[in-house]
């Protein structure tokens, strides 16, 4: 075996990062059985879950080859006597080590948080290859080890907190510690540290959505969904699906696809999603008619399952009242008559109620007459210049009222007409439509 460490008593092997690496322990008994991997020293009834028969050094050559080559110190007994491969440092720099666990086939790793994720996606790698039984999205990752620090040699291995395979009893004449003894200290080893707690290998995805709780009909609605992995492992071809419900027009995003018959809307595929990432993405649609929406959103990644959110948007009623003023003649003479046409349409979903229309002209105009209600128009008593229409009770969806505002130039200049509208709907502030005419001396 080449690239196994006896790892350093010290701080820097203790759990706490000083030298900015981690132990994690990882099950690869399944990969172990998939490459059939010679048994070492076997008697009847030997297993591979047997204690130290299982030869991982053909995995483990594998690995550090495929992995950060170059990054691995050896931790084989043979190098004792070698100073430069008995330590944990090349050249000042930190370096990496697995140890085999033979207790329940599993590899003790320790190196940087990077090169962690990157063996993780190997040993998913080599189980696609190899067809394992155990089919796993992510290599298992195992609690810290009780004291990173402490002499793993393969022999009188150190206890797992728990053992995830069969284990063989060692029988009344084992040499070493038995599964759950602390492991042996040697002289100025500093003594065991507590477990300490290490997060998953695994990518972890969390999906969010955001949206409008309540809209009016006809009306745009944007939606932002939010992806993000919380973990320590990247995800990799990170998929994103929006549903959509029935009545609403969507507007296609740009290099996403929408499919009708299913409702669904997706978008290409995420390379992948690092830890800590956030990736947004954008829906806008045209909400319909009265109603509750559902908006329904799934991401996954490769060999994760999938996650989902909702988004329920109420749509109600509104009434949209618009109105256009048009003078045809657009220039006249003193003394000549034009007409203001007005048309107020209701656009909206409900009936509209109390409308007030008024007029106001320019002191240069004259009011004639008015049309288009059940009564004329009305001088303002506080201002001569202004028109007041009687009060239309309700205008119902989709339906106009045209009036008109008849008037005779009195001098020479341009002339106005602003036409407002208040109703029940709108509030306080008005509509305003300014609509001029120029007026000019006869003959000129």
């Amino acid at each position: 075996m080449k690239l196994v460490e006896r790892p350093q008593i010290g701080p820097s092997a203790t759990g706490g990062r000083q030298d900015g690496m981690i132990v994690r322990a990882y099950d690869v008994a399944d990969l172990v059985a998939a490459m059939k991997t010679r048994v070492i020293e076997s008697q009847p009834g030997a297993t591979v879950t047997s204690r130290r028969k299982v030869d991982m050094d053909p995995l483990i050559d594998l690995l550090t080859a495929s992995v950060a080559p170059g990054t691995w110190i050896s931790s084989d007994p043979r190098a004792a006597s070698d100073p430069e491969r008995r330590g944990t440092t090349r050249d000042g720099r930190a370096m990496g080590t697995i140890t085999p666990f033979f207790l329940n086939i599993s590899l003790i790793v320790r190196h940087t948080p990077e090169v962690h994720e990157q063996f993780t996606d190997r040993l998913r790698q080599l189980r696609r290859l190899l067809g394992s039984e155990v089919d796993r999205a992510q290599s298992p990752v195992l609690p810290l080890l009780p004291e990173p620090g402490s002499p793993f040699d393969p022999d009188p291995a150190p206890a797992l907190p728990r053992a995830t395979r069969p284990q063989a009893d060692p029988g009344p004449n084992r040499s070493g510690p038995r599964p759950g003894d602390e492991p042996a200290a040697g002289p100025g080893d500093e003594p065991p540290h507590e477990p300490e707690a290490v997060e998953s290998g695994e990518p972890k995805l969390k999906l969010s959505l955001a949206g409008p709780d309540r809209r009016i009909t006809n009306t745009v609605a944007t939606y932002r969904i939010t992806v993000e992995n919380p973990g320590v492992a990247s995800a990799r071809r990170v998929r994103v699906s929006a549903f959509l419900p029935l009545g609403v027009r969507l507007y296609v995003p740009k290099g996403a696809s929408f499919d009708p018959g299913k409702r669904q809307l997706s978008w290409p595929a995420l390379p992948q999603v690092s830890p800590g990432d956030k990736v947004h993405l954008d829906l806008k649609v045209l909400m319909g008619g009265v109603g509750r929406y559902q908006f329904d959103v799934e991401a996954r990644a490769d060999d994760s399952p999938a996650i989902k959110v909702s988004q329920a948007t109420h749509v109600t009623a509104f009434a949209d009242v618009g109105f256009d003023v048009v003078e045809r003649a657009r220039a006249l003479d003193v003394g000549e008559e034009t007409e203001f046409e007005i048309r107020v349409r209701n656009t909206g979903s409900k009936d509209a109620t109390k409308l007030l229309i008024s007029a106001t002209i320019s002191d240069n105009l004259e009011f004639v007459g008015t049309s288009g209600t059940h009564k004329p128009a009305e001088r303002d008593p506080k201002d001569p210049t202004k028109l007041l229409f009687p009060t239309l009770d309700r205008l119902p969806p989709e339906r106009d009222l045209p009036l008109s505002i008849k008037v005779k130039a009195t001098k020479p200049g341009v002339a106005n007409c602003r036409v407002s509208l208040l109703h029940d709907d709108q509030g306080n502030v008005p509509m305003n439509r300014d609509t001029p005419v120029t007026i000019m001396e006869p003959g000129r």
